[in-house]
C-alpha cells in the first residue's frame, strides 16, 4: 500500500493530535505545551527561576481553562426551596402553566420555548406551540420528544408526582409560586437571569411595577399589601 493511501485510509484519531487532556491528565504535558508556544525564549538559558516562572503561568492559565465549565454553571433555588443547577442556560423550555408562558416570554425566553399549557393564550405566537399539558397532567411522552432542558412548572397547579418524575427524566424543574404582586416580576427576573435575557427581564418587571404601583395606591385602604408588595421585585 502506497504512502499517500494509507495516510487516506488511517483511521481520524492517527491523522491528528490528540486534544489536550482535561483536568489532572492536563498536567504531565504542560511543559511540553509551554515549550511549543513560546519557543527559544522557554528553552533558552534564560535562568532555570525564569523558566519555572513561566512554566507556573502556563499551568494556571491550563487550570483555570479547566475549572471554566463548573465555574459556568448556573444555580437558582425555586419557590420550593429546591435548588436548580444548569450546565448551560436552557435552550428549550417547556411551560407548565398559561401564566408560566407568559411570564417565559417576559423575561425574554419567548424564542426558546418550544411546548405550553393548555389555555395558553398570551402572546399569541405561544398558542400555536405544542401542548404538553393539560388540567394539572404533564404528557410525559411529548416533552421527551421535544428535547426540552427545563420546564417551568406551577407548585399549586402541577401535580408534585409529575414535577418529581419529570427529575427523574433528567429535566430541570423550576417551580413557581405567585402569591402577591411582587412574586410576579421577581420571577420575570429570576428567569430572565437564567433562562432569557436579563435586560428584557429588567425592563418587563419594570414595566408591571410601575403600571401595578398607581392602582395599588388606590386601592391601598382596602388591601394594604397590594402596595407593599410592590416596593421590590426581588422580595418574597
Amino acid at each position: 500500500m502506497s504512502e499517500s493511501l494509507r495516510q487516506r485510509v488511517a483511521p481520524a484519531k492517527d491523522r491528528h493530535p490528540r486534544a489536550l487532556p482535561s483536568g489532572a491528565g492536563a498536567w504531565g504535558g504542560a511543559a511540553g505545551l509551554a515549550g511549543r508556544l513560546l519557543g527559544p525564549r522557554f528553552r533558552g538559558d534564560d535562568g532555570l527561576r525564569g523558566r519555572r516562572r513561566t512554566l507556573t503561568r502556563v499551568l494556571v492559565a491550563l487550570v483555570l481553562a479547566a475549572l471554566a465549565p463548573a465555574a459556568s454553571a448556573l444555580e437558582v433555588v425555586d419557590d420550593r426551596g429546591l435548588k436548580i443547577a444548569l450546565e448551560h442556560p436552557p435552550a428549550r423550555i417547556v411551560t407548565l402553566a398559561p401564566n408560566l408562558a407568559e411570564i417565559a416570554f417576559a423575561a425574554g425566553a419567548g424564542g426558546r420555548v418550544v411546548g405550553v399549557s393548555m389555555f395558553t393564550d398570551y402572546p399569541p405566537v405561544a398558542t400555536r406551540l405544542p401542548q404538553v399539558s393539560a388540567s394539572g397532567r404533564t404528557d410525559f411522552e411529548a416533552i421527551v420528544r421535544l428535547d426540552v432542558d427545563l420546564a417551568l412548572a406551577w407548585v399549586s397547579g402541577n401535580r408534585p408526582a409529575d414535577l418529581e418524575r419529570l427529575g427523574r427524566l433528567g429535566i430541570p424543574v423550576f417551580a413557581t409560586e405567585a402569591r402577591r404582586l411582587a412574586d410576579i416580576p421577581r420571577l420575570v427576573r429570576t428567569i430572565g437571569r437564567f433562562a432569557g435575557d436579563p435586560a428584557a427581564a429588567e425592563a418587563s418587571a419594570l414595566a408591571f411595577e410601575q403600571a401595578v404601583a398607581p392602582r395599588c395606591a388606590r386601592a391601598m385602604r382596602h388591601a394594604p399589601r397590594c402596595a407593599s408588595s410592590t416596593r421590590s421585585g426581588t422580595s418574597r
